[in-house]
């Protein structure tokens, strides 16, 4: 049986190694880089509990966490000293605009649909509403039917057409 403090060092660490594996395995060329930011959370959270619970020389207990910030002070001048020189891009040679094809998707001039065969009309401008009627319609009142010209449909009128949602009165209990 494990001592709680080694289980949260269990626990920690073993998400801290999922988020690290995904970050390491990229699945299909996916952006994983935001997983190395929890698991160096959580590895290092682990590595804290594991620290407190295991039994080390009480000088160790008490300085190992300086000695930790001074290995990561040394690891990071380290990258910054030894770093290599960067070398300049490689300038592409220079081609004309008219010979680079064009990327997929983003020619507007080539694979157009066809025409129409009659021009588009603008569309008509919004009508005002008519002024409402005094009594609703009947319940039973037949649906409009569909039009089959091409004039512009009023949608209050078909509102106005169409049968109230009025609930009936409540009868009364005795």
């Amino acid at each position: 049986r494990l001592d709680p403090i080694w289980r949260m060092a269990v626990l920690y660490l073993g998400i801290g190694l999922v988020f690290l594996l995904l970050y390491v395995i990229r699945h299909a060329g996916a952006d994983t880089r935001w997983a190395a930011v929890p698991a160096a959370a959580l590895l290092l959270l682990g590595l804290v509990t594991v620290m407190q619970g295991a039994p080390l020389p009480l000088l160790l207990k008490q300085w190992w966490p300086i000695l930790l910030a001074v290995a990561g002070l040394g690891l990071g001048i380290g990258a910054f000293v030894f770093r290599g020189a960067a070398r300049p891009a490689q300038a592409a040679e220079a081609a004309s605009y008219e010979a680079l094809p064009p990327a997929a998707g983003t020619s507007v001039t080539s694979d157009l649909p066809p025409a129409p065969e009659e021009p588009l009309r603008p569309a008509s401008p919004v009508l005002e509403p008519a002024a409402p009627e005094t009594a609703p319609p009947a319940a039973a009142a037949e649906p409009a039917e569909p039009r089959q010209d091409d004039a512009p449909i009023d949608i209050y009128e078909l509102i106005r057409q169409q049968p109230s949602e009025q609930t009936p009165p409540a009868e009364p209990k005795e």
